[in-house]
């Protein structure tokens, strides 16, 4: 069995037993060995349930059979340590928080009074240091003075964002005569907008992550995650499930602060027990140590207090922040990696953190992600949909000779970059029998936003809203089509007719390979409300309060997406919808009308081989642009899927007389989300050597 993870498998829907176990077959049929099993957005079986658990226990035993390794992914989508929100929802002294130290540097000169506004569970510092030393506590200031405030707070993350109202607390301080530097701490539960939430119907929507820095919060993840696999599955460990994957969150992460004007806000690690780790390491009391830390952040040299020096001597360290950010990185590794190291270990399995993006994804989701809870830049690595047709059975003899050693398909790991790049070997002699032009079969419709401005999104204010978009048309293809998002779009109106919504119409692969339950579609060709020319378009939305995490600055597919057997040429507004060419030269498939298009396409040219020499080699060097190559001479599966460049031994295939060679090129689903991923078919080569 493989070693080592080669995809991701995205498990979302209600997760049916027969799809699950197709889909594993046909994995293992494109020849991947190794997979992860990863819960994703959309997922409507809660994690870790009792139906969980035994559709994983049935996907082992089909995995057994077929001789395929599973990874088990610790957590829906990533970070991992929330157990999809029901850690924190059973133990919310687990969550994440953070030290929010704000402070601020009060001239002489400066008015006494002064405002300070921030949230927070506890008060860990409140302290006014002069620049003799002298301290003075405001705590009791605060607590005396203090009133509630609420005030707007927003959550990034790539393209998204959450926003909503915290809850603070307000206070007036007066100070004594003099230069003063004021820190005031407090512990706040950070509510970072995190992949975990984005699109996830299982999870609790218990908002936060795990306190990585808790060793008592880490044993229960292990426990609540780890330990009902082990329960379930567990006697496969070391054999069919080789290893877990986790991807562990950092001991910080952004928290949405607004500081008051004035001051200045730093975040820095938090666990119950890090002022005595601290106490302990480096000798003094964190509360104390706290303004010495920030105070060369704000005052010139020499003007620093430091206890026990005098005035004019700085004491400020060059990182000042050093000693917390040092005690952190320890205390993960001891308080994580070590443990969970461990049990993975003592169960026979081996541990890989990673980036998810960094695993290509197979296209077998039961239920594909939102649009508007994925962001684009994660879509870079998505694998669309794989062309199927035409492949040959498993066990067949083309599938056996598609199976042959590895030393007679070399295909590099990194994609081509825009244009041909592998290097040309002078011992090989270019056989000139293909022309510029290839037969060009893409195998799912084309697509072109209809959001507002060719793919930016329109500002969200309310929970219903219209939203008005229009497209140009000098070709009106026979299957012309408006696919929307069921649930958010109530009506649709089409150069002033309005549309009657079927919901019956759910795409399938001959329509639009959109592989998602929440699309339909409405034919609007020839024969319907499009014509030629400008089409206006109006659409009443409805987006729940609850699901306004939407994007911003880039472009993304909306609610309503026209498709199509067509192409697209620049126009005025974005694009036009124009005839499609059937044959093509190479290049990327923006150049040829199809900026948008995310599936498989496949060229075909017919040729005539010339007698070679006796016991020469031949071969076929092919580069993309991006994406996974499949090559087929004289309909016989040769290589793929494959990165860019491929290089394919055609010794023993390639003979003299007639042939004809069919290459597949498929792209990432970043390009219909986001646009302007590079895709297609660069340059092909047939070489040969005496």
């Amino acid at each position: 069995m493989a070693s080592r993870p080669e995809v991701r498998w995205l498990w979302n829907g209600d997760l049916q037993p027969e799809t699950l176990i197709r889909q594993l077959a046909g994995m293992r049929d494109r020849g991947y060995r190794s997979v992860v099993v990863w819960p994703w957005a959309g997922l409507e079986v809660p994690f870790l349930s009792r139906v969980y658990l035994d559709r994983l226990y049935a996907t082992c035993e089909a995995a057994l059979r077929q001789g395929v390794a599973l990874w088990l992914a610790d957590d829906v989508n990533w970070p991992s340590g929330t157990a999809a929100g029901r850690l924190l929802e059973r133990h919310p002294e687990f969550a994440q928080r953070v030290l929010v130290c704000t402070s601020r540097w009060v001239p002489p000169e400066a008015p006494r009074g002064l405002v300070w506004r921030g949230e927070g569970e506890k008060l860990v510092a409140a302290l006014a240091v002069a620049a003799g030393g002298d301290r003075r506590d405001v705590s009791a200031q605060l607590e005396s003075n203090g009133y509630v405030v609420r005030e707007p707070r927003v959550s990034r993350f790539g393209g998204h964002e959450a926003r909503w109202q915290a809850e603070l607390w307000e206070a007036p301080l007066e100070l004594p005569r003099g230069g003063w530097l004021v820190t005031i701490a407090t512990v706040v539960r950070s509510r970072p907008l995190l992949p975990t939430v984005l699109g996830s119907q299982s999870g609790t929507g218990e908002p936060g992550t795990l306190d990585v820095l808790n060793p008592a919060a880490v044993r229960a993840f292990i426990a609540l995650t780890l330990g009902r696999f082990a329960a379930t599955v567990g006697h496969w460990f070391g054999r069919t499930v080789q290893g877990i994957v986790t991807v562990p969150p950092e001991a910080v992460l952004p928290h949405a602060i607004a500081p008051p004007a004035g001051w200045r806000a730093d975040v820095l690690p938090w666990t119950p027990d890090l002022p005595d780790l601290f106490r302990r390491r480096e000798g003094e009391t964190l509360a104390i140590r706290l303004p010495y830390l920030t105070a060369h952040l704000h005052l010139p040299p020499g003007k620093a207090p430091a206890p026990g020096k005098p005035p004019g001597e700085s004491a400020g360290p060059s990182s000042p922040f050093a000693p917390l950010q040092q005690l952190a990185a320890e205390r993960v590794a001891e308080a994580y990696r070590r443990p969970y190291t461990a049990w993975c270990e003592q169960h026979r399995l081996r541990v890989l953190s990673i980036d998810p993006s960094r695993l290509p994804t197979v296209p077998y989701t039961l239920r594909a992600d939102r649009k508007r809870s994925v962001p684009p830049r994660l879509l870079a690595g998505v694998s669309a949909h794989p062309p199927f047709r035409g492949r040959a059975p498993a066990g067949s003899p083309d599938a056996v000779a598609a199976k042959r050693p590895a030393a007679s398909i070399a295909a590099n790991a990194a994609p081509a970059a825009a244009g041909p790049h592998a290097r040309r070997d002078a011992s090989w002699r270019p056989l000139d029998v293909l022309l510029p032009l290839w037969s060009w079969q893409p195998h799912s419709l084309n697509v072109h936003p209809l959001d507002g401005s060719d793919g930016h999104p329109q500002p969200i204010d309310a929970e219903r809203f219209t939203l008005h978009a229009c497209f140009e048309a000098d070709y009106l293809p026979p299957d012309l089509a408006l696919f929307y998002e069921a649930g958010t779009v109530e009506a649709l109106t089409l150069n002033g007719i309005p549309l009657v919504l079927d919901e019956s119409r759910v795409p399938t692969g001959s329509e639009l390979e959109f592989a998602d339950p929440c699309a339909r579609w409405l034919p609007v060709g020839p024969s319907g409300a499009a014509r030629l020319g400008l089409n206006a378009l109006e659409a009443t939305i409805f987006v729940p309060r609850a699901e306004q995490i939407r994007f911003f600055e880039q472009p993304v597919a909306g609610p309503v997406v026209a498709a199509g057997s067509f192409a697209l040429r620049p126009a005025n507004r974005g694009h036009s919808i124009v005839r499609p060419r059937r044959q093509t030269p190479l290049g990327t498939w923006s150049e040829i009308g199809y900026p948008r298009f995310s599936g498989s396409a496949t060229y075909r040219q017919s040729f005539v081989v010339p007698e070679l020499p006796a016991g020469a080699r031949a071969r076929v060097v092919v580069e993309a642009h991006g994406g996974t190559i499949w090559v087929e001479l004289d309909n016989r599966h040769l290589a793929g899927p494959a990165a860019s460049p491929c290089t394919v031994e055609l010794t023993g295939h390639l003979r003299p007389g007639a042939g004809a060679l069919a290459i597949t090129v498929e792209s990432s689903l970043a390009a219909r989300i986001a646009g302007g991923e590079p895709a297609g078919l660069a340059s092909v080569r047939l070489e040969y050597r005496v």
